[in-house]
């Protein structure tokens, strides 16, 4: 929702099934509802402010589904300010609040209520229903503040934007409002946006509207970092799986050589890396008991439980949980998290961890069968020493670290397409038996070689090129094929090997590739190659309404977050995600094609084709 001098304006996109709008109080308002390329729905409902209009309006949107809401509202600040979560008149079974989408203000459960550094200062309680109270905040303290609430029967996500308005002659009724109550002491503008989740009983499944999923989702798997256990450091007891991803305690003793980095006083091990930034990891547990920690290295290996447990010392965090009770310990303190549901129900035995080093936060979340977070615990701390991933495990338990490459997880992006970059092709770069049009976007292998100039930058072992311009940041192009039985759609480094031996994209660490051999789409990268999608069998995702492969392939890339996208662009236009790489980038990244005999690329001009 925004104010645009007179008129409020409220709107919301990616709505399924067609939505219904009111206004509260009850005003005249123009609204339109517009179905979308994606077959959803999106609408914008505004209403024309006066200076009798009350001081607070809710924009209601709702399906037979689910409902969301946006409130406008004007708050003379006094001593105290409530920014309310819900209106909900259900008892809290949890409730936290968060500053700017990652600075943890209170965390509220059943039995207790945790403020975190330094708004203890600005604190000065939760109401009842979940409100948030601030004691004469300050400029420090304008900002978004992000609300989730549990009830006995729903999941409320909120976002409030605090902030203060600025009167101007051109703000229209804004500043008449304004001006009646400045007198009074300073106003603040609350935007509030809620977004509600049915909590279903245990046999079915909890699904969410894509668009209503927690903003703090979309952030933190960005930052997915792959991680392997390390061997030396493994107590007995534990057993690695080759490749170290997966720890299992069992009976005999496993026969590792002695070393001073193994745990010896308790059933742990460290990972073989360590993390600092901004970094996101899952893991899959079994059986009795597990502890799933971040420690720093120089944790003690041995002793007794009380001197090597994770969190029993202020070197390590941890989450510890059998299937149903659910504590974290820090620095022997133990927080009871809540209840956490089995297998059976929303709980897939999954948990995800989201570090931020900077700021000094650790979250703990749950992840559920459908892919959706639910936060579990909040650390804040003042970190001083790297953090290594850890597990405990009783016997006949069992974790895995979870590969998301390859667990068909994608960087959830609405429309990839509003990052679209343009670009075309390199003649420096092109093999010679690559023939480029004119405007140097289509690229076809022909028979005879081409006549071009010399360049050092020429591929002449691989009949590939590169585009003329680098890409970072966030961009998305499409590619249309034609009349091939083998091309390579790529992305890579300037530097590739170009009259290396081996310079085919996807086959070193410097390149990025969707291959299409034999039918079959490949995702291919250094040694990695898997399938991601067959040609002749078009139908071969389950559940999903896949047409025919129309030969147009887009490409998405968040540089910063380390994430390339290649999908399937469907004839109605929609992206479908094939396969996502995640990798730390060090170099631009330059588009590239290979070709085989007859194959043509043409680079597609969306602003041309809109």
């Amino acid at each position: 929702m925004e104010q645009k001098r007179d008129v409020l304006v409220c709107s919301s996109e990616h709505i399924y099934p067609r939505p219904n709008v009111s206004w509260t109080p009850e005003a005249m308002h123009k609204t339109l509802v517009q179905p979308t390329q994606s077959q959803l729905f999106s609408v914008s409902s505004s209403l024309t402010l006066n200076t009798d209009s009350p001081q607070q309006y809710t924009c209601n949107i709702s399906t037979q589904d689910s409902w969301r809401s946006a409130t406008y509202s004007l708050h003379e600040m006094s001593k105290n300010v409530t920014i309310p979560c819900t209106a909900s008149v259900f008892p809290v079974k949890k409730l936290v609040w968060t500053f700017n989408h990652i600075h943890p203000i209170v965390t509220k459960s059943s039995v207790n209520v945790t403020y975190a550094e330094p708004w203890r200062s600005f604190v000065s309680g939760v109401s009842e229903s979940g409100s948030l109270i601030l004691q004469e905040p300050g400029s420090e303290q304008e900002g978004l503040y992000l609300c989730e609430l549990h009830t006995p029967s729903h999941v409320y996500f909120s976002s409030t934007l605090i902030r203060k308005p600025v009167p101007t002659a051109e703000s229209g009724v804004n500043a008449a409002v304004i001006g009646g109550c400045v007198a009074g002491g300073v106003v603040l503008c609350a935007l509030i946006i809620v977004l509600v989740k049915k909590r279903f009983s245990r046999n079915t499944t909890d699904t969410l509207d894509s668009a209503a999923q927690p903003m703090l989702e979309r952030n933190v798997k960005q930052y997915y970092r792959k991680i392997s256990l390390d061997s030396i450091t493994a107590h007995r007891k534990l057993k690695l799986s080759e490749g170290n991803y997966t720890a299992t305690h069992v009976e005999e003793d496993v026969s590792y050589p002695d070393h001073e980095e193994r745990f010896t006083g308790w059933p742990q091990v460290l990972s073989s890396n360590s993390l600092n930034g901004r970094c996101y990891w899952e893991v899959q547990w079994s059986g009795k008991w597990v502890d799933i920690a971040m420690s720093y290295k120089s944790i003690r290996r041995k002793g007794s439980r009380e001197e090597c447990e994770f969190g029993l010392k202020d070197q390590s965090w941890s989450l510890w949980t059998n299937g149903e009770l659910c504590y974290s310990h820090h620095n022997n303190i133990r927080t009871d998290v809540g209840e956490v549901p089995g297998e059976t129900g929303m709980f897939s035995g999954r948990v995800g961890v989201f570090l931020d080093f900077e700021a000094g936060i650790l979250s703990f979340y749950k992840v559920r069968t459908n892919g959706d977070l639910s936060l579990l615990h909040t650390f804040t701390s003042s970190f001083t020493e790297p953090l290594f991933p850890g597990f405990g495990l009783l016997y006949g338990s069992s974790v895995t670290v979870v590969d998301l490459n390859n667990a068909g997880e994608h960087l959830l992006v609405e429309d990839p397409k509003i990052y679209y970059r343009e670009f075309s092709l390199d003649p420096n770069t092109a093999h010679r038996k690559l023939k480029l049009s004119e405007d140097n976007r289509t690229v076809t292998h022909v028979e005879e070689e081409q006549p071009y100039p010399d360049s050092e930058e020429r591929f002449t072992n691989c009949c590939q090129v590169l585009s003329s311009r680098s890409l970072t940041g966030r961009c998305y192009w499409e590619v249309q094929w034609r009349g091939c039985t083998g091309i390579s759609i790529a992305a890579s480094y300037r530097k590739d090997q170009q009259n290396g031996a081996v310079c085919e994209f996807g086959e070193t660490n410097q390149s990025w590739s969707l291959r299409l051999r034999e039918n079959k789409l490949f995702a291919c990268c250094n040694k990695y190659k898997k399938c991601v999608f067959d040609l002749s069998t078009p139908s071969l995702r389950q559940g999903d309404d896949i047409d025919t492969f129309s030969g147009r392939v887009g490409v998405f890339l968040d540089y910063e977050a380390g994430c390339l996208t290649f999908y399937q662009v469907r004839s109605n236009g929609k992206p479908f995600p094939l396969h996502t790489f995640r990798s730390s980038f060090t170099q631009p990244l330059f588009p590239g094609f290979g070709l085989k005999p007859g194959c043509s690329v043409t680079v597609v001009d969306l602003k041309g084709s809109s």
